[in-house]
């Protein structure tokens, strides 16, 4: 729940960048039996010898399809200069064919440079407005999904990036005992 970030006030995904900023080296987690909290601001690490190049939600190969959800993220740590105002996004799926998608508003400032994005082409305006998923049901399971960041501007240098997202199911072992 943390990561999902439904709806249009979320548009920066400001919990899912939390958790996933790049210099984040710990954090903590409490829950009672009606709520749960994650602390992420003591465990902030500025050794840059282990840093990312870049952070991608749902990530580089296998994504449990459960937590795939309509909006994607690719970040550049902090501490870098991004552009991103001409940068694209394209998505393929497993035959070529192209994914519609929905650049949303850049959110500056605020710890890693993401650029968040729907997957329209994947998910209903339904699915988008309230997080759900429906990609095993139209037939995404272990099937990869391409996808191109162009034309990203990091400290003057234009780069681009490619990698590849494969839904899977996690299945669960009967407990025995």
């Amino acid at each position: 729940g943390f990561i999902w970030d439904f709806g249009d006030a979320n548009y920066f995904v400001g919990h899912r960048k939390w958790l996933l900023y790049s210099k984040l080296s710990e954090f903590g987690y409490g829950a009672t039996n009606t709520s749960e909290a994650i602390l992420t601001a003591d465990g902030v690490n500025y050794d840059s010898i282990n840093t990312p190049s870049y952070v991608a939600y749902p990530w580089n190969g296998f994504v449990p399809v459960d937590l795939i959800f309509p909006k994607w993220s690719f970040s550049i740590p902090e501490g870098n200069e991004v552009d991103y105002s001409n940068t694209t996004i394209t998505m393929k799926d497993s035959k070529g064919v192209i994914i519609k998608t929905e650049k949303l508003k850049e959110y500056k400032n605020y710890l890693d440079h993401t650029l968040v994005w729907t997957a329209k082409g994947l998910f209903t305006d339904y699915e988008i407005q309230y997080g759900q998923n429906n990609l095993e049901e139209n037939g995404y399971l272990d099937k990869k999904i391409k996808v191109e960041i162009s034309r990203v501007i990091v400290n003057g240098e234009t780069k681009n990036f490619v990698y590849y997202v494969e839904p899977i199911k996690i299945k669960t072992l009967p407990n025995n005992g």
